[in-house]
């Protein structure tokens, strides 16, 4: 993980820029956790995804999941941009008496992409796409898809692909976001999925 060292953001840090994870810094919730907004110490603005504690996910799986994404490098996939993987021991109480616990703070960081989701712009009657919107769109969700497809070493299938999860940068151009259902196929492995995953 050398190149990921100078990716990593503190739990505190990631309070503070996100005022202590409040409301008014929430930009959506999903299965896996929550996204706030946040600028980093560059001034620039990040989407922080705090990873929801139950999840079963260790510090060597998340380090792996990070390994992945920190791999992506496409105009149409979102951009990695940090993360945060720390544990800390607390005291709770059990039963009646205290006993120590381990906090797990997982976070992914991505770009910001100012002009939030294709979901929002669907509904939005008054602001449609004309034509060469719709197509560049179009365009730029299928280059993405290939390059997860067959351009990786080890393909990604997205597996909950839906407007919500297809940000649009400041420029109206598509990428794809929320890999928290991707899974790594390798040659040996089948792509046909058997269990339900996504959202109904």
């Amino acid at each position: 993980m050398d190149n990921a060292e100078t990716l990593h953001i503190a739990y505190q840090e990631l309070k503070e820029i996100t005022g202590f994870f409040s409301d008014e810094c929430l930009l959506g919730c999903g299965t896996f956790g929550k996204v706030y907004k946040g600028r980093n110490k560059d001034g620039h603005e990040i989407a922080v995804k705090l990873l929801r504690q139950t999840m079963d996910l260790d510090g060597s799986a998340f380090t792996r999941e990070f390994n992945n994404l920190i791999k992506l490098k496409h105009p149409n996939i979102v951009r990695l941009v940090g993360f945060c993987s720390e544990d800390e021991k607390v005291i709770i109480e059990c039963d009646g008496k205290p006993v120590t616990a381990t906090d797990m703070h997982r976070a992914l960081c991505f770009e910001y992409l100012q002009n939030g989701s294709l979901e929002k712009h669907l509904y939005e009657e008054h602001q449609g796409f004309d034509w060469q919107q719709r197509y560049t769109i179009i365009k730029g969700l299928c280059m993405g898809l290939k390059y997860l497809h067959m351009e990786l070493e080890s393909p990604i299938q997205h597996l909950d692909l839906k407007p919500e999860n297809i940000l649009l940068d400041n420029n109206m151009l598509p990428k794809i976001a929320d890999f928290g259902l991707s899974r790594l196929l390798g040659e040996e492995n089948t792509k046909k999925t058997i269990s339900p995953l996504g959202t109904l």
